[in-house]
């Protein structure tokens, strides 16, 4: 019976960035999706800073950034009056604390992110979405997992090691478990949906809306006159499907001569819901996406958590397929993303019952204590500080994670498990950024020279790091001529090396390890009893 390493199930944004990081590790896969077609329609529209970066490990995510565009402020309505019009300021002060080349989100619709994604896995691999097939049966044993595939008439029976579920809510791959439990509930309320054209009264000018009242209704722009509006059902108990009109109705109702709407692309009403699993892994059986977490859409979370946990997943499955780690490391695949899958579960919930919720106490908050609490809101520092972290997913942090460490007697704001912040350097072609190196999809080790007396040579930088094994060394350097200059030390300040020091760099683009080089003798360790120093 023939057999693979790994077979993922579901082609979309989760399923293809999987078989990218695994066919760039030369792992052997097979992706199937039972869609015929890849879907026209927008469906998830946001792409995340955090997602933009590790997309950016792929190639040039300029072409993906050229058929999106960015939203340039949000405007508030309530009860029938305009609350708050807010145009985002400069982005450097964003990029510059975070340490991001992407610090503002993306509004791409998912078949463009899905087109870039499929291009990337061309470029990879010749191994590529098998559309129209089905997984009719998986059965897992101590040794690996019996598949049954259909497509059309023709069936399919072949071995694997690991199966994949990137195949959404009603994953296929999770009942195939015995001890998936997938736990929540359904909002009680249905919702509509529609993409179309409009003419403002007055330009909003690629500004996301929020008009609330009796009802809600989101506005977020997606082309120069296209738009997306969604919100909970007005129309009553009806079988029949939204039309145009229902959205000219309900936006005249709300926001009153505000906008004319023409040409629907997409009408559609459906339920959501907010439920996720107990464990992201059933011995070989690994799930990822909406298979494992399904949420309302507030803050444009989804499918960015869902790529994400590819990235996690991709690395660790070629570690152990490619004897570098045993089994066992693959249970850390559910103990860093599925805390991050229940944060994201517990905030969209709140957030989307406070803008959707019926109930006389939600409504009350919503509409009354709203044009009060509102402005205190958006004036606050802290507060958009706080909210920006948690939506960009800059700040998805591992730090409690058993495969990550700090050294000994290091302070910096990057702690082992952290997101290894970017910056520009100046190389041997010239500038470029720290994270063009973390293009091999490998392990990277990070030396920092220090800064003014505190600098150590090149010699004594590459004499410290001599028992770290063959793996990617790269001296960050603050004076000139020797290894990346970081010009003005702004990468040893993000990172907080005033002294010498080293990061470990996960191929996640996560921090492995990061200390100060005067106690590199305990990377060598924890590289040593993590099996990551190879013959």
């Amino acid at each position: 019976m023939p057999e693979i390493d790994v077979l993922i199930v579901g082609a979309g944004p989760t399923g293809l960035t999987l078989a990218i990081e695994l066919a760039s590790r030369r792992v052997d896969f097979r992706i199937v999706e039972s869609r015929e077609e890849v879907s026209d329609k927008s469906r998830a529209l946001v792409v995340q800073p955090r997602t933009q970066e590790l997309l950016y490990r792929y190639g040039d995510v300029q072409e993906l950034i050229s058929r999106a565009r960015q939203p340039t402020g949000i405007a508030t309505w309530i009860n029938q009056k305009p609350l708050l019009d807010i145009t985002f300021g400069s982005s450097d002060e964003l990029a510059r604390e975070y340490g991001t080349d992407f610090p503002r989100p993306l509004l791409a619709s998912q078949a463009e992110t899905e087109h870039f994604l499929s291009k990337r896995l061309e470029e990879v691999s010749k191994a590529l979405p098998e559309r129209g097939t089905t997984a009719q049966s998986i059965t897992q044993d101590e040794t690996g997992v019996s598949v049954t595939l259909k497509r059309g008439s023709k069936v399919e029976n072949f071995r694997c090691k690991y199966v994949v579920g990137a195949d959404g809510s009603n994953s296929t791959v999770r009942e195939a478990g015995t001890n998936f439990q997938f736990k929540g509930a359904e909002y009680p309320q249905e919702f509509l949906l529609c993409d179309c054209r409009v003419k403002w009264k007055q330009s909003q000018e690629g500004k996301a809306m929020f008009i609330l009242g009796q009802g809600s209704l989101i506005v977020i722009p997606l082309d120069d006159d296209v738009i997306r509006l969604a919100g909970s059902s007005w129309l009553g108990k009806t079988e029949r499907d939204p039309t145009l009109q229902d959205f000219q109705d309900q936006l005249d109702k709300m926001a009153p001569g505000q906008g004319e709407l023409s040409d629907p692309i997409w009408l559609s009403k459906f339920h959501l819901s907010n439920r996720g699993v107990n464990s992201y892994q059933d011995g070989r059986l690994f799930l990822a996406g909406d298979s494992a977490h399904v949420h309302s859409p507030a803050g444009g979370q989804g499918m960015n958590t869902g790529i994400q946990d590819s990235i996690n997943l991709g690395w660790k499955l070629a570690e152990v397929l490619n004897c570098r780690r045993d089994p066992k490391f693959l249970d850390t695949y559910n103990n860093e993303r599925s805390p991050v899958g229940k944060t994201v579960l517990a905030r969209t919930d709140r957030i989307f019952t406070v803008m959707t919720s019926q109930n006389f106490v939600a409504t009350f908050l919503r509409n009354y204590l709203g044009p009060i609490v509102q402005p205190l809101i958006f004036k606050d520092s802290d507060r958009w500080k706080m909210a920006y972290r948690f939506s960009s997913q800059l700040h998805i942090r591992y730090r409690k994670s058993d495969i990550v460490a700090t050294g000994s007697n290091f302070n910096g704001p990057v702690r082992g498990g952290d997101r290894a912040p970017n910056g520009t350097l100046i190389g041997p072609d010239g500038q470029g950024k720290l994270h063009d190196l973390f293009r091999s999809l490998d392990y990277q080790l990070l030396l920092f020279t220090g800064l003014g007396e505190n600098f150590a040579s090149e010699k004594e930088l590459n004499a410290a790091a001599s028992g770290c094994g063959p793996i990617g060394v790269h001296i960050i350097s603050s004076q000139e001529d020797v290894g990346y200059f970081d010009q003005g030390g702004s990468l040893h300040k993000l990172y907080g090396f005033d002294n010498p020091g080293y990061v470990y760099v996960r191929p996640d683009a996560y921090t492995e390890h990061i200390g100060l080089l005067d106690r590199i003798d305990e990377l060598e360790a924890w590289m040593a009893k993590n099996r990551q120093v190879y013959a």
